[in-house]
């Protein structure tokens, strides 16, 4: 429609010179140009007819524009035809722009937010991360903590002088066992040590690092050494009461470290602590301040373990 009205208007803004001019130079060729423009419009009105009538363009002004133009054909007076060619022209014009399309804007379609996406992938991933895990448990179950067993004791030299030094050589049979099936276990930086009423009696005995494997045990028979150690006024009481009735408690104790080993990997690293008592029998005590020695003792009792991660 735009393309059509803009012809138009070149139309009329070529007619208004070549019908004009004609008048500027004499009346009687203006009257001549008047009179060949009449007859060209009626002949194509003519045709149009012959053809199911003249074309008029899509547009609710179209039968106004072309009176319009039948009426310029008409008029005699110069100044009728100028003023009337100049209407036209104006209002073709503003038909053009009346008639222009309306561009419609594309909507841009918001993108959809993948928030939900997101949601939807993480609980698939938590809920196949959960069935691996289960499967997992299923086949490698968590491991169970070793257990640790004191299984002899052996006093070798027992000597409670004044003023409240003691002496106390022992060796003594530890044992831990791995109740696992499919895991192994590291035992490193073990060190035992006996205690009497939480007052240290001997010094360290380093235990070596050793592998337990599944459904194993290891056995370890370290010496513990304490020669003239300083009891405390108020333990001292307390251990002449016990050598007196015939016993000695002590506390073997023992500290390290423990890995965890399935197939060929290795994890976890774990304080191991061990608390072994023993409640030793005595000999005979000899001149009042020492003790048979030599005479091992069985016991085969479990130990107490703690582990801190």
């Amino acid at each position: 429609m735009v393309d059509e009205n803009l012809h138009r208007a070149k139309v009329f803004k070529g007619l208004f010179p070549c019908m004009i001019h004609p008048w500027l130079i004499n009346e009687n060729k203006g009257r001549d140009a008047l009179r060949h423009y009449r007859e060209d419009f009626a002949f194509m009105g003519k045709k149009g007819k012959a053809n199911g009538g003249i074309r008029r363009a899509a547009s609710p002004c179209a039968d106004e524009r072309h009176d319009r133009v039948w009426k310029v054909l008409n008029l005699e007076s110069l100044v009728d035809i100028t003023n009337e060619l100049l209407g036209i022209f104006s209002y073709c014009t503003r038909n053009i722009i009346m008639e222009a399309p309306k561009v419609e804007v594309a909507h841009i379609t918001k993108k959809k937010s993948n928030h939900l996406y997101l949601i939807l992938g993480g609980g698939g991933f938590l809920i196949i991360l959960g069935i691996a895990i289960t499967f997992y448990l299923g086949i490698f179950p968590l491991p169970h903590k070793p257990q640790f067993n004191l299984n002899e004791a052996a006093i070798s030299g027992l000597r409670f002088s004044d003023p409240n030094l003691l002496t106390c050589n022992m060796q003594v049979t530890l044992s831990a066992k791995n109740p696992n099936i499919n895991y192994g276990i590291f035992i490193e930086n073990l060190e035992a040590r006996a205690f009497y009423q939480n007052q240290q009696v001997t010094v360290a005995a380093e235990l070596p690092a050793t592998y337990v494997g599944p459904k194993t045990v290891t056995v370890w028979p370290p010496f513990l050494y304490g020669n003239d150690v300083s009891v405390p006024p108020h333990e001292a009481a307390n251990l002449m009461v016990d050598l007196n009735a015939g016993n000695l408690p002590l506390d073997i104790k023992v500290d390290g470290s423990l890995k965890w080993k399935v197939s060929s990997f290795t994890f976890g690293r774990y304080r191991l602590m061990v608390s072994c008592l023993a409640d030793i029998p005595l000999g005979s005590m000899a001149n009042g301040t020492s003790f048979e020695s030599g005479v091992k003792y069985e016991f085969d009792q479990p130990c107490k373990l703690r582990l801190e991660s």
